[in-house]
């Protein structure tokens, strides 16, 4: 009997409820390169349920021109190091379990800015965080006194905020955190994601100012923001 051949099925022609299964099992590593794959599956991605399964979040701006970010999940976590450098920025993933270093591995990026695409990642991985973090953690180096635009582009902090903030209004629902912690002196930085937070799952905020204890917080606007009002302790 001749039995004729058959085009191997894709992830393309599986059911939605055949995916969602599938995806149900997948990471934020896993997200990432699925999202690459074509247009309609980057479109079922960003739409649907899957999560970046990430348990803490910390971020922290080097005096060295450089972006710290830590992924914490499982027994796992992932540093990525976003330096500046003369042809754009020099990328640095290492990655560790409780065996010690697992993966490290680096690339250039060229003619693009550090902070902006630590900004841009971050939101891309945030974005499909489901879960709620147990926290989330911003440390930036302090700032000069002076007024900043809206945008607080001249700062790397700001376009770093400024990238990750256009993912958070991106998601469907807001990031549901736990304890959220800012070390910053501006006002401004902290409106550019705590209002995407989601306020009935933040415990704790806590903001520190890096400047002398006499130097003033403003923290006017912040303190019109649910996220504060519905936090359970400061």
């Amino acid at each position: 009997m001749n039995v004729s051949p058959t085009t191997p099925r894709s992830l393309l022609d599986l059911t939605s409820d055949e995916l969602d299964i599938i995806m149900g099992y997948v990471g934020y590593k896993e997200i990432q390169v699925l999202r690459k794959v074509c247009s309609p599956l980057r479109d079922y991605i960003d739409q649907s349920p899957m999560d970046s399964k990430f348990d803490n979040v910390r971020v922290e701006e080097l005096r060295s021109e450089k972006i710290q970010v830590w992924l914490y999940y499982k027994d796992k976590y992932l540093i990525i190091g976003y330096q500046k450098h003369p042809e754009g920025c020099f990328i640095e993933f290492k990655s560790y379990t409780e065996a010690g270093l697992l993966v490290n591995r680096s690339k250039l990026l060229k003619d693009v800015d550090y902070a902006t695409t630590a900004g841009n990642d971050l939101g891309l991985i945030l974005k499909h965080q489901k879960s709620t973090l147990n926290s989330l953690f911003f440390e930036f180096i302090e700032i000069p006194e002076e007024r900043l635009t809206i945008e607080c582009l001249q700062f790397p902090a700001g376009r770093l905020l400024t990238s990750l903030g256009t993912h958070l209004q991106s998601r469907e629902f807001f990031l549901p955190v736990k304890s959220f912690y800012f070390w910053g002196n501006k006002e401004e930085l902290l409106m550019k994601f705590l209002p995407y937070l989601k306020p009935i799952t933040l415990e704790s905020i806590t903001i520190h100012n890096p400047l002398p204890d006499d130097a003033y917080l403003r923290l006017k606007k912040v303190f019109n923001l649910d996220q504060w009002k519905m936090a359970k302790k400061f």
